[in-house]
């Protein structure tokens, strides 16, 4: 099992090669991870694994593999129906009447897979306008 001091050391990697923040409760599922990435390679413990990873460019395929295996892999229209809910009943009016001037708003989706979200985004705006 990874030490404290490897954790924190993945987990900051992780934040500035994937920009992607852990929070404390998936903690233990990070700490399998790279307890399962060290295992898996030919890496003489979590300290070489560690090293390795520093060493990589953002594009090796260590960091696609790990950016998979610490991202959402599915992907639906309106997913989270709360959300999006939220996004049309509370948000959205407060920055338009914000932006009322200006007459345009900026909505961003990030991390989206296949499209599924930005596409449910505009709907809701739509919508809601």
């Amino acid at each position: 099992m990874s030490s404290q001091p490897h954790m924190e050391r993945f987990r900051a990697l992780v934040t500035e090669r994937l920009g992607l923040e852990i929070e404390a409760d998936r903690f233990a599922a990070l700490r399998d991870l790279l307890d399962k990435r060290v295992a898996e390679g030919a890496h003489r413990g979590s300290e070489a694994y560690l090293d390795r990873l520093q060493a990589a460019p953002r594009t090796d395929r260590e960091w696609h593999d790990l950016a998979t295996a610490l991202t959402i892999g599915e992907t639906f229209f309106f997913r989270y129906a709360g959300h999006f809910q939220a996004f049309s009943e509370i948000v959205l009016p407060q920055r338009v009447a914000a932006q009322q001037a200006q007459r345009e708003i900026t909505v961003l989706s990030a991390g989206c897979a296949t499209g599924e979200e930005p596409y449910s985004l505009a709907i809701a705006v739509r919508e809601s306008l």
